[in-house]
């Protein structure tokens, strides 16, 4: 990585991410309890619903903008103003008639949100206020994704992260202020979502101008050529985040329409952790994303296989030691939480997040897969699998007793599956390297996630736990055994611990200049 802008932006960006993720955490853990007990569990169980039925908003945002941000940033990184506005413009063009046509969609589902779900007696108006303000507010962050994609293709995304917060906590001082003044109901919180939507919105016009001048609106730039190569790419990618949806949001639609409303409410408490590390697996991984892109525009193969052979084995390893913890500390971490009668979900959300260790690991390879525009294949996997995992997921449920444990066992397997046997071997084939350059890492992902839920639970034996003080003490205690591990482990990887000596100089370096 010799490129010093790069090298200047990266810290930046880790540190946003970090703290997007830390706003996102201490928020969306406290508004869970907050809303639960304002509005009752079967109630709350609907929030994340509406999030679910306007997930396919999301869908066409993500593979729009991998379109949008691969040609961009080419253009961008090739200096080439008039085609950059040519995709920009062609894009919005695209995204504006996406809106048109979801507009249909999401009244179909309203007329009809009945049929669809389990609503709880008593709230089917504020369930339908719920779902269509809702669909607004993801609409309009459909809209700000095209502006969004300058910000990335100048590797700007520390911006991205701190409107992300200010987003997050915008949303959440909205919804306490409504329920301030009047009783608690579920309208305010779809009323909260457009208007966070709006906000977010309008700060992305701003900085999307501020960084990049040149990029204006201007319908007469529509270019054809640009809508045969974005849709080429964009309905593969499109495919491939249906088949992410049938992995990882249709469970709780299963749960509500087959096992109940208050079961989904249970469901959707546990998928907060699911979630919480996925975006923290997913800001980490975005890091190197746009430098992903950026090596290859600029044609860095080796570059390219170095870094993100490096960003897999950090990830496996950190994620391994997060979730090591938590899985040690959930029946402890439901009780504190959210109150000890759901100290019973211990179980439920050990499962739910055991397969993680393996599924978080391979999020580096996915920007391999945009970068040479190679979205076909695993597009047609993706979908394939995943509704092999709907299929499951409702046999489980309906022909046994396994109830919720039914539908994580389904996704459990068909993802694993997946992201340990293809998804690994398809990255390595485009980067030209030995096709099991990364499987052979999942051996350090198993290694690490059983240190630390061993020493986890040897630390937590000699405590009661029954504060968020002695919580983070062990979980603190935790990482640090499991750091050392970690260095240990350095002493037999030449190639991080070149890396983290270059850091450690580095830093010592700019100490001596000061």
């Amino acid at each position: 990585m010799n490129n010093p802008n790069l090298k200047k932006q990266l810290p930046k960006n880790l540190i946003m991410n970090l703290l997007s993720f830390l706003t996102r955490t201490l928020i969306g853990l406290w508004i869970i309890p907050y809303l639960v007990k304002n509005i009752g569990l079967s109630a709350y169980g609907l929030v994340p619903l509406a999030m679910f039925f306007s997930a396919y908003i999301n869908i066409i945002i993500q593979s729009i903008n991998s379109a949008i941000n691969r040609f961009l940033l080419i253009a961008i990184q090739q200096n080439n103003t008039l085609e950059a506005n040519r995709v920009f413009n062609t894009s919005l063009i695209i995204i504006l008639s996406f809106i048109a046509l979801q507009s249909i969609i999401m009244t179909l589902v309203i007329i009809n949100l009945s049929y669809l779900i389990s609503i709880p007696i008593g709230l089917a108006n504020d369930a339908f206020w719920l779902f269509l303000l809702t669909f607004i507010g993801f609409s309009i962050s459909l809209l700000r994704g095209v502006f969004a994609t300058t910000l990335f293709a100048h590797n700007r995304l520390d911006i991205l992260r701190l409107m992300e917060m200010i987003q997050i906590i915008s949303r959440t001082l909205i919804i306490i202020f409504l329920f301030s003044i009047d009783t608690p109901q579920l309208v305010y919180v779809g009323i909260a979502n457009i208007l966070a939507s709006i906000i977010i919105l309008l700060l992305t016009l701003y900085y999307s101008k501020k960084i990049y001048s040149p990029l204006h609106v201007n319908f007469t730039l529509f270019d054809r050529k640009y809508v045969k190569e974005l849709s080429q790419m964009g309905i593969w990618v499109l495919i491939n985040q249906i088949g992410s949806l049938l992995f990882l949001k249709i469970d709780l639609f299963i749960a509500n329409r087959f096992l109940g409303a208050s079961m989904a409410g249970e469901y959707a408490i546990i998928l907060q952790w699911n979630t919480l590390i996925r975006v923290f697996a997913g800001l980490l991984s975005g890091v190197i994303t746009p430098i992903t892109m950026i090596f290859y525009a600029k044609d860095k193969r080796e570059d390219m296989i170095k870094m993100v052979k490096i960003a897999f084995k950090l990830m496996a390893i950190g994620m391994s030691i997060i979730i090591g913890e938590i899985t040690a500390l959930s029946g402890d971490i439901l009780s504190i939480w959210m109150g000890e009668e759901f100290r019973y979900l211990e179980y439920l959300m050990l499962f739910s997040l055991l397969p993680l260790i393996i599924n978080l690991s391979v999020y580096p390879l996915f920007a391999i897969q945009t970068a040479y525009n190679r979205v076909k294949i695993p597009a047609i996997v993706t979908l394939i699998l995943g509704l092999g995992n709907l299929i499951l997921a409702i046999v489980l449920v309906k022909w046994t007793t396994l109830g919720l444990y039914g539908i994580v066992l389904a996704s459990a397997t068909i993802l694993t599956l997946k992201n340990s046997i293809f998804t690994p071997i398809y990255a390595s084939y485009l980067l030209k390297i030995p096709l099991l350059s990364f499987t052979k890492y999942y051996l350090l992902s198993i290694f690490f996630y059983i240190s630390s839920y061993t020493i986890t639970i040897i630390l937590a034996s000699f405590y009661h736990i029954d504060s968020y003080l002695i919580l983070f003490w062990i979980m603190a205690l935790s990482i640090l055994f499991s750091l050392i591990l970690f260095y240990i482990y350095l002493r037999f990887d030449n190639q991080l611990y070149q890396i983290f000596n270059k850091l450690l100089e580095y830093k010592k370096t700019k100490k001596g200049k000061s």
